[in-house]
């Protein structure tokens, strides 16, 4: 999925919570913000896009870029 995304040419910041405890810091505010803890998730101008069962489905389908394009505007 970052792969596809890197590929549109768009700034990507990569949160690593590889370490982090389960239910920390990190996943509480994606719970707030998205209202999931699971990751991936993709968020573009700070709004929730999906995680990545969703990207997955927009790239099968040929929409991941015009949703993602679409996002930024």
């Amino acid at each position: 999925m970052l792969r596809q995304i890197r590929g549109l040419r768009m700034d990507v910041t990569e949160l690593d919570v590889i370490g982090e405890p389960r239910n920390g810091p990190v996943q509480q505010l994606l719970k707030k913000t998205s209202g999931r803890t699971t990751v991936p998730q993709v968020f573009i101008n700070s709004k929730f896009i999906g995680g990545d069962d969703d990207m997955k489905r927009l790239a099968s389908a040929g929409a991941l870029e015009s949703a993602l394009t679409a996002a930024i505007n």
